[in-house]
């Protein structure tokens, strides 16, 4: 029951792909070592007392050990934050929290660029942001060139301002 307490504290707090891999091998270990246990409802209930007496401190380690995932990946989740920012999506204040709205703005990001939206912070895609603010800023200079010329020469290409 502990190590349930733990998981369900560690799972919505995933920043992310790889410590969400990490938090699949620690359940998957978690099934396979308890999954198929059972106890007595009396001996279920004094666990569970026993649990919630020390739910706090059991939250609390879970939060270190999620920092420890997210952190396992050398991304910073304020450059995401800036990266989104710099995109259009409202990740929130720039503070290196991966918060909800941050999850909300990468979410957003993925459907619009029709990835699978579950919120996570890979490499990859942190990589598909930076390339998606390549693209709007060689897109802008386009503009910004082309702005003196015939719009129709515009449209004939293909290219939108």
């Amino acid at each position: 029951m502990t190590e349930g307490v733990r998981l369900d504290t560690i799972r919505p707090r995933l920043a992310t792909r790889p410590a969400a891999d990490s938090y699949n091998e620690l359940a998957a270990a978690f099934n396979s070592r308890c999954g198929g246990r059972s106890s007595s409802n009396d001996a279920q209930d004094q666990v569970a007392v026993e649990i919630d007496a020390s739910r706090e401190s059991i939250v609390a380690a879970a939060i270190e050990d999620v920092q420890r995932l997210n952190d396992a990946v050398p991304l910073s989740a304020n450059q995401a934050q800036d990266l989104l920012s710099t995109l259009g999506y409202d990740p929130g204040v720039a503070n290196g929290v991966y918060g909800a709205q941050t999850k909300a703005a990468i979410e957003s990001f993925q459907r619009q660029n029709r990835i699978p939206a579950d919120g996570l912070l890979s490499r990859e895609l942190f990589d598909q942001m930076a390339r998606a603010l390549a693209r709007s800023r060689v897109r802008s200079e386009r503009c910004r060139i082309r702005g003196s010329r015939d719009t129709s020469e515009a449209q004939a290409t293909g290219f939108r301002c």
